[in-house]
This record gives structure tokens, C-alpha cells and sequence, in this order.
């Protein structure tokens, strides 16, 4: 699938902590309005990688039933997470798009699409929040 930079929208971007490497990713409650969500189970989508493979993951979207109720994205998250071995202080940002145009998919016309997207920046080695994320 071909990404074109004047149909997407950031929906968030994310300096990675521990605790997104290790479980889950959080994302700003902000951003909820972008992913589909239910407070009852979390509702699958999928999320297509920008750059290398062009592969498809499947994330969750879901919100912690305890503590501070902030959405979180699960299910290949931790999968994605390892196969680009990310770490702490890597950036991701996810990206809403929209196709204006029928688009064949799969076989069939679709006129609006609405799928979403993911990009990895890698901290500089040097990087000094990545360090202070470290310790």
C-alpha cells in the first residue's frame, strides 16, 4: 500500500519508556478519538508499518480497567517491539489515513479508506533522554 504525505494526520508521536517496551504501549487519551475503542474489550485494528517490509500488525486498543484509565495499544504490539528491537528513548509515531479516491482492495472498490500507520525514529546513541529514560 502506497502512503502519500498529504492524506495522512499524526495522531500521536511517542518517546518509548520502559514500561512501552516491556507491555504495552500508552498513548494519550488525546488520541482515543483516532483508534477504535470500547471501555467493555479492546477492539483490534490493523496498523501498517511505513518503512521497511510494508508489513501489517494487528494492535488493540483498549483502556487499563485500573489506575489511571489511559489508553493503551497491546496484541503485536510486543511482537513489533521485538522485531525492530526498539528501546528505550526510540520515537514512534502513528499515523491516521484517509483515501479521497476508490482504492481497490482485496478485490473491491472502497471510496473513503481509513486505515492507520506506524514509523520508528531510532534515539541517537548519544541521545541524553535516552540515557535519563534508562537509568
Amino acid at each position: 500500500m502506497a502512503f502519500q504525505e498529504d492524506m495522512r494526520r499524526r495522531i500521536c508521536s511517542k518517546r518509548l519508556a520502559p514500561t512501552d517496551i516491556s507491555k504495552r504501549l500508552a498513548i494519550p487519551t488525546k488520541s482515543l478519538a483516532f483508534f477504535p475503542s470500547s471501555r467493555s474489550r479492546p477492539m483490534e485494528f490493523p496498523v501498517h508499518e511505513e518503512e521497511s517490509s510494508g508489513r501489517v500488525w494487528t494492535f488493540a486498543c483498549s483502556i487499563r480497567k485500573t489506575g489511571f484509565k489511559k489508553p493503551v495499544l497491546q496484541k503485536e504490539w510486543l511482537l513489533f517491539v521485538d522485531f525492530h528491537d526498539l528501546r528505550v528513548g526510540d520515537v514512534v509515531t502513528i499515523y491516521e489515513h484517509v483515501s479521497e479516491d476508490e482504492i481497490k482492495l482485496f478485490g473491491k472498490l472502497l471510496r473513503r479508506l481509513y486505515y492507520h500507520s506506524i514509523k520508528v525514529e531510532r534515539a541517537a546513541p548519544n541521545d541524553d533522554a535516552n540515557e535519563a529514560d534508562a537509568m
